[in-house]
């Protein structure tokens, strides 16, 4: 059985050795709890791409021809977003554009805000452009085919 006396004087001998253990494992746990939320940010930020809304973009020129449809000199609402990229579908004759958006900016020269689309896709049955949302019913008319 060990006395209350002994015990004071092994934990007094053990003291520092426990004190920088403790230490140890505090900057262990520091760093990799930086780690964490650092890489959870970046994360967030550059992996997590949202979606635009459709009335978040302002349109300069839409040209349409029988192989392409271009967006040129298009603005975002939030100019402080880079456009990361798109995704469309053909539905009947309505082409429906979805453009993702992010924080941080790829390497190289960049526009912030801007946004210039090109998609290489038969046109001929296609009669409406529109941009979507985050929901699939959050569209936008953005081109009509003329019927004169």
């Amino acid at each position: 059985m060990i006395s209350g006396n002994l015990l004071i004087e092994a934990e007094g001998e053990n003291a520092g050795w426990l004190l920088i253990l403790f230490m140890k494992r505090l900057i262990v746990v520091l760093i990799v709890g930086g780690i964490f939320i650092i890489s959870a940010n970046l994360r967030f930020n550059y992996f997590c791409i949202e979606s635009t809304d459709g009335v978040a973009i302002f349109k300069n020129e839409i040209e349409i021809t029988n192989d392409k449809i271009e967006i040129k000199d298009g603005m975002l609402a939030n100019s402080s977003r880079y456009v990361k990229g798109y995704k469309y579908y053909i539905k009947g004759d309505a082409l429906y554009i979805k453009v993702y958006t992010s924080l941080i900016i790829k390497p190289g020269p960049t526009k912030l805000g801007h946004i210039n689309l090109t998609i290489n896709e038969d046109t001929s049955g296609i009669n409406y452009v529109y941009l979507q949302g985050r929901n699939r019913a959050d569209t936008e008319l953005i081109w009509e085919r003329s019927t004169t």
